[in-house]
């Protein structure tokens, strides 16, 4: 028996937490008493049983609790339970195989896994009018080539099916789906209204009148592309005028937009938050300054390779958007020491932010960088300066003399200019350190690696590889004294039977490679 009650002042329970209330005492009665189990539901709508029947109560603005009294004499609860609840459970599932995993319980449950599944997942175009029977709440659409294939099947017609079928969707993925051209995308744009994230890699038909068109999904807030080489200024400009609620835009091999683009990317949509130019030959200084003449609200930036000299615009970027909090850049050759002085200048550039990866810049400077980590405001959390030759020990000096209590994670991987000392002065320097990574810093010996152990009380995780001048005793003597390590990684260097069951005694995962 399944009984609904309103969660009236009648039954007297609060409503904080999901829990197994006993029902109200049941009367006397010969043989055996029968057990109930009284859900209760909550106001906390993520995270319990009871919140999820709340939302089966849901009218409007208006909400009313409910509680479910369950006799468990009657069968199993799962038996019990009616298909509504069980649809709002599933739906709470993030990982997909934990859904399928659910969906083999029964057949009554397979066909609710069905009903609630939001994700589908399609790698041929004539599964689509299958999945829209058997999936009919599907939300997000992923259409990508088999893993045996290099394209995918996807037409123009498919195209035309999903902005039929699926007009509902708000996530939609379209990956190796070379032969679609605008005619396809035109149909995604007149039909599937609601889309709120578009993914596109490898269309290489279509066009600016397809991206055009995709400006009429006014609700759309994230678009990536990704080896789109027909896609250009006028398709972007266009665009950016319909969605001018864009917060998250990813570019990468997109060589056919310039600084007219971008520049209409950061008048039109105001909310842009998270960008990503990825080897784009139009990524020029002049792109990035006129950018940054609109941009204002960017929290994420990731810039890979460029053309020419970026300096100039890059720090007129990173000036304008103070409240950045994740800057990664990546083969930055045109980001030169200059550019690294005038970001020292600048009064606004990464005072709030909380991530920063510098890989292989050519142009890092040691007095620069020291200078832009004095002038964050507390909140810098990880720095990678993999590959970043222009490290030195003078740097590693001063950024330890800044007693930076909020890094928790530094990459020094390839910097062998980084010796004992700029090891020593980091691990004294950064008192909450809990990782890193010394990969290929080649003149740091068995002192510099002890030196760690000592200085770094905090220090969880340590990866170390391609060190010559380390030995296998010490390694056992850096192990000894980091009370706190939990995973040590060694790469491509020796490590004895004796130094391995070390580290395991004392708790620590160790990995060799």
């Amino acid at each position: 028996m399944v009984r609904a009650t309103r969660h009236a002042a009648r039954n007297g329970h609060k409503a904080d937490d999901v829990k197994g209330v006993a029902g109200p005492p049941e009367p006397e009665k010969k043989g055996r008493r029968r057990k109930v189990v009284r859900i209760q539901s909550t106001a906390s709508p993520a995270t319990n049983m009871g919140a999820i029947l709340e939302g089966l109560e849901e009218s409007g603005t208006k909400k009313t609790r409910r509680v479910l009294q369950l006799d468990l004499d009657q069968g199993p609860i799962n038996n019990l339970l009616p298909d509504e609840c069980i649809i709002a459970i599933l739906e709470k599932i993030d990982d997909l195989a934990d859904s399928l995993r659910a969906g083999v319980v029964c057949k009554r449950w397979q066909e609710l896994e069905k009903l609630a599944r939001r994700e589908v997942t399609a790698t041929r175009e004539k599964d689509l009018p299958q999945l829209r029977k058997e999936f009919p709440n599907c939300l997000k659409l992923n259409l990508q080539a088999p893993r045996t294939q290099i394209t995918g099947d996807l037409t123009d017609d498919g195209l035309a099916a999903i902005s039929r079928d699926f007009k509902h969707i708000t996530k939609l993925v379209l990956s190796g789906c070379y032969i679609i051209s605008d005619q396809g995308l035109q149909s995604i744009g007149s039909g599937c209204l609601s889309l709120e994230s578009l993914s596109m890699e490898d269309c290489h038909l279509a066009g600016n009148p397809g991206l055009a068109a995709l400006g009429n999904c006014r609700q759309l807030q994230s678009l990536t592309l990704r080896f789109c080489p027909k896609f250009g200024d006028k398709g972007m400009i266009d665009f950016s005028q319909g969605c001018t609620n864009l917060t998250t835009l990813h570019l990468t091999n997109c060589n056919e937009f310039t600084s007219a683009a971008l520049n209409a990317v950061g008048k039109n949509c105001k909310r842009l938050e998270d960008l990503t130019l990825s080897d784009c030959a139009g990524t020029t200084s002049e792109t990035l300054r006129k950018l940054s003449l609109h941009c204002s609200t960017l929290q994420r930036l990731f810039i890979k390779g460029g053309t020419g000299t970026l300096d100039t615009g890059m720090v007129a970027l990173l000036d304008r958007n103070s409240d950045l909090e994740e800057l990664s850049l990546i083969r930055c050759e045109g980001f030169t020491p200059h550019g690294m002085g005038l970001l020292a200048l600048s009064r606004n550039a990464l005072i709030h932010v909380k991530e920063v990866m510098l890989d292989r810049l050519i142009g890092f400077n040691n007095d620069a960088f020291a200078t832009v980590l004095e002038r964050n405001l507390g909140r810098l959390q990880k720095v990678n300066l993999r590959g970043c030759t222009g490290v030195t020990d003078r740097g590693m000096v001063k950024f330890g003399q800044i007693r930076c209590t909020t890094l928790e994670e530094l990459v020094l991987d390839g910097c062998s200019s980084v010796s004992n000392l700029g090891v020593a002065s980091i691990a004294a320097g950064f008192s909450n350190l809990q990782n890193l990574s010394i990969n290929g810093c080649s003149e740091v010996d068995d002192e510099g690696l002890v030196a760690i152990g000592i200085w770094s009380e905090g220090l969880k995780e340590i990866n170390i590889g391609k060190l010559p001048k380390v030995t296998d005793p010490g390694i056992a003597s850096f192990v000894e004294e980091c009370e706190n390590l939990e995973t040590l990684t060694v790469e491509r260097m020796k490590i004895s039977s004796a130094t391995q069951s070390k580290a395991k005694s004392k708790g620590c995962v160790l990995r060799v490679c």
